[in-house]
Protein backbone atom coordinates (compact mmCIF):
# COMPACT_ATOMS: atom_id res chain seq x y z
CA UNK A 1 0.00 0.00 0.00
CA UNK A 2 3.00 2.22 0.38
CA UNK A 3 4.35 1.61 -2.96
CA UNK A 4 0.66 2.96 -4.19
CA UNK A 5 1.03 5.94 -2.34
CA UNK A 6 4.64 6.98 -2.81
CA UNK A 7 3.78 6.90 -6.82
CA UNK A 8 0.90 8.90 -5.75
CA UNK A 9 3.03 11.60 -4.35
CA UNK A 10 5.86 11.44 -6.63
CA UNK A 11 8.43 10.18 -4.15
CA UNK A 12 9.43 7.03 -6.07
CA UNK A 13 13.59 7.36 -5.79
CA UNK A 14 13.54 9.21 -2.46
CA UNK A 15 12.02 6.60 -0.70
CA UNK A 16 12.50 3.06 -0.52
CA UNK A 17 9.81 0.63 0.97
CA UNK A 18 11.20 -2.76 2.14
CA UNK A 19 8.92 -5.32 4.43
CA UNK A 20 10.27 -6.58 6.94
CA UNK A 21 8.24 -9.39 7.52
CA UNK A 22 5.94 -8.47 10.27
CA UNK A 23 6.37 -7.55 13.95
CA UNK A 24 7.56 -11.13 14.56
CA UNK A 25 10.59 -10.67 11.98
CA UNK A 26 11.14 -7.11 11.93
CA UNK A 27 14.66 -7.59 14.63
CA UNK A 28 15.35 -9.88 11.21
CA UNK A 29 14.53 -7.20 8.82
CA UNK A 30 16.13 -4.57 10.43
CA UNK A 31 19.64 -6.36 10.94
CA UNK A 32 19.01 -7.86 6.94
CA UNK A 33 19.05 -3.83 6.26
CA UNK A 34 21.56 -2.57 8.12
CA UNK A 35 24.19 -5.07 7.47
CA UNK A 36 24.00 -3.64 3.65
CA UNK A 37 26.80 -1.77 1.98
CA UNK A 38 24.07 0.96 1.15
CA UNK A 39 22.77 1.55 4.55
CA UNK A 40 25.45 4.27 5.40
CA UNK A 41 24.11 6.71 2.76
CA UNK A 42 20.72 5.95 4.66
CA UNK A 43 18.99 9.32 5.90
CA UNK A 44 16.32 8.27 7.54
CA UNK A 45 14.45 5.62 8.38
CA UNK A 46 10.51 5.30 9.26
CA UNK A 47 8.82 2.15 11.23
CA UNK A 48 5.03 1.74 10.01
CA UNK A 49 3.49 -0.52 12.49
CA UNK A 50 -0.17 -1.91 13.58
CA UNK A 51 -0.93 -0.81 17.27
CA UNK A 52 -2.77 -4.14 17.11
CA UNK A 53 -4.02 -4.68 20.61
CA UNK A 54 -1.55 -2.12 21.91
CA UNK A 55 0.05 1.36 20.57
CA UNK A 56 1.88 1.82 23.67
CA UNK A 57 3.11 -1.41 23.45
CA UNK A 58 3.36 -1.68 19.89
CA UNK A 59 6.14 1.57 20.01
CA UNK A 60 7.83 0.02 22.44
CA UNK A 61 8.38 -3.10 20.74
CA UNK A 62 10.13 -1.59 17.57
CA UNK A 63 11.76 1.23 19.93
CA UNK A 64 13.37 -1.69 21.31
CA UNK A 65 14.43 -3.32 18.04
CA UNK A 66 16.07 0.11 17.29
CA UNK A 67 18.21 0.23 20.16
CA UNK A 68 19.17 -3.86 19.87
CA UNK A 69 20.03 -2.51 16.15
CA UNK A 70 22.08 0.31 17.84
CA UNK A 71 20.43 2.86 15.83
CA UNK A 72 18.95 6.17 17.45
CA UNK A 73 15.44 6.40 18.78
CA UNK A 74 12.49 8.54 18.82
CA UNK A 75 10.73 9.57 21.93
CA UNK A 76 7.69 9.56 20.73
CA UNK A 77 5.39 8.19 18.04
CA UNK A 78 5.21 10.50 15.17
CA UNK A 79 8.63 12.52 15.83
CA UNK A 80 12.24 12.16 14.39
CA UNK A 81 14.99 10.87 16.62
CA UNK A 82 17.63 13.47 17.73
CA UNK A 83 20.60 11.62 15.87
CA UNK A 84 21.30 10.67 12.12
CA UNK A 85 19.78 8.07 10.95
CA UNK A 86 16.66 10.11 11.94
CA UNK A 87 14.14 7.02 12.85
CA UNK A 88 10.18 7.74 13.22
CA UNK A 89 8.14 5.53 14.22
CA UNK A 90 4.70 5.52 13.30
CA UNK A 91 1.78 3.05 14.93
CA UNK A 92 -1.18 2.80 12.86
CA UNK A 93 -3.97 4.04 13.53
CA UNK A 94 -2.43 7.22 15.44
CA UNK A 95 -4.17 8.10 18.47
CA UNK A 96 -5.86 5.21 18.95
CA UNK A 97 -5.17 2.24 21.64
CA UNK A 98 -5.43 -0.35 19.65
CA UNK A 99 -6.06 -1.12 15.92
CA UNK A 100 -4.44 -1.99 12.22
CA UNK A 101 -4.45 0.10 9.30
CA UNK A 102 -6.77 -1.69 7.93
CA UNK A 103 -9.28 0.09 10.47
CA UNK A 104 -8.75 3.21 8.44
CA UNK A 105 -9.75 1.43 5.53
CA UNK A 106 -12.51 0.41 6.96
CA UNK A 107 -13.44 3.75 8.19
CA UNK A 108 -12.32 5.65 5.25
CA UNK A 109 -14.59 2.85 3.22
CA UNK A 110 -17.84 3.41 5.68
CA UNK A 111 -18.20 7.11 4.69
CA UNK A 112 -19.06 5.89 1.65
CA UNK A 113 -22.17 4.77 3.35
CA UNK A 114 -22.15 1.36 1.78
CA UNK A 115 -24.69 -1.16 2.60
CA UNK A 116 -22.10 -3.80 3.12
CA UNK A 117 -21.27 -2.08 6.33
CA UNK A 118 -24.82 -3.11 7.76
CA UNK A 119 -24.46 -7.08 7.31
CA UNK A 120 -20.84 -7.24 8.15
CA UNK A 121 -22.13 -5.35 11.46
CA UNK A 122 -24.51 -8.14 12.06
CA UNK A 123 -21.94 -10.76 11.05
CA UNK A 124 -19.83 -9.42 13.80
CA UNK A 125 -22.50 -9.15 16.14
CA UNK A 126 -23.25 -12.85 15.77
CA UNK A 127 -20.07 -14.69 15.38
CA UNK A 128 -18.65 -14.62 18.34
CA UNK A 129 -18.40 -10.79 19.42
CA UNK A 130 -15.68 -11.29 22.31
CA UNK A 131 -13.42 -13.82 21.13
CA UNK A 132 -11.81 -11.67 18.16
CA UNK A 133 -9.40 -8.73 18.91
CA UNK A 134 -10.17 -5.82 17.12
CA UNK A 135 -7.47 -5.46 15.09
CA UNK A 136 -8.31 -9.14 13.68
CA UNK A 137 -11.49 -8.20 13.22
CA UNK A 138 -10.75 -5.61 10.95
CA UNK A 139 -8.44 -7.99 9.06
CA UNK A 140 -11.56 -9.91 8.47
CA UNK A 141 -13.89 -7.51 7.97
CA UNK A 142 -11.25 -5.74 5.19
CA UNK A 143 -10.43 -9.19 3.25
CA UNK A 144 -14.62 -9.57 2.84
CA UNK A 145 -15.04 -5.88 1.59
CA UNK A 146 -11.76 -6.64 -0.89
CA UNK A 147 -13.89 -9.88 -1.97
CA UNK A 148 -17.05 -8.04 -3.07
CA UNK A 149 -15.06 -6.34 -5.80
CA UNK A 150 -16.45 -6.98 -9.85
CA UNK A 151 -13.89 -9.30 -10.86
CA UNK A 152 -10.83 -10.43 -10.31
CA UNK A 153 -10.49 -9.77 -6.21
CA UNK A 154 -7.90 -8.26 -4.41
CA UNK A 155 -5.52 -10.99 -2.00
CA UNK A 156 -4.58 -7.68 0.33
CA UNK A 157 -5.36 -4.12 1.28
CA UNK A 158 -2.33 -3.08 -0.43
CA UNK A 159 -3.63 -4.20 -3.88
CA UNK A 160 -6.88 -3.44 -2.92
CA UNK A 161 -6.23 0.33 -2.85
CA UNK A 162 -4.74 0.61 -6.07
CA UNK A 163 -8.11 -0.54 -7.09
CA UNK A 164 -10.26 1.90 -9.34
CA UNK A 165 -13.13 1.31 -6.50
CA UNK A 166 -11.14 2.11 -3.79
CA UNK A 167 -8.37 4.85 -5.10
CA UNK A 168 -10.48 8.28 -3.57
CA UNK A 169 -10.35 6.62 -0.37
CA UNK A 170 -6.37 7.80 0.24
CA UNK A 171 -7.29 10.80 -0.16
CA UNK A 172 -9.92 10.90 2.63
CA UNK A 173 -9.44 10.55 6.61
CA UNK A 174 -7.97 8.58 8.25
CA UNK A 175 -6.26 7.27 5.78
CA UNK A 176 -4.93 10.34 5.26
CA UNK A 177 -2.80 9.68 8.02
CA UNK A 178 -0.72 7.75 5.78
CA UNK A 179 -0.09 10.54 3.32
CA UNK A 180 1.06 12.80 6.98
CA UNK A 181 4.14 9.72 7.37
CA UNK A 182 5.14 10.61 3.77
CA UNK A 183 5.06 14.24 4.15
CA UNK A 184 6.84 14.07 7.60
CA UNK A 185 9.62 12.14 5.21
CA UNK A 186 9.80 13.97 2.52
CA UNK A 187 9.91 17.12 5.25
CA UNK A 188 12.55 15.26 6.67
CA UNK A 189 14.53 14.20 3.47
CA UNK A 190 14.69 17.82 1.67
CA UNK A 191 15.92 19.45 5.27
Amino acid sequence: MMDHLLSSHQMQGLVTVIACGGSRKFDEGLLAIKRQRSFRFTRTITAVRDADDSSAAAFDSVRNVFQAAQLPVPDSTNHWSAAAPYVQICIVPEHSPQGCIENLFIEAHRSNEEPIHRCLEALRQCWAPNQLNPARWAKIYTAIILRTIPGDFAPDLGLGIQKAEFNDLCNQEPLLQLTRILDRIEEKSNA
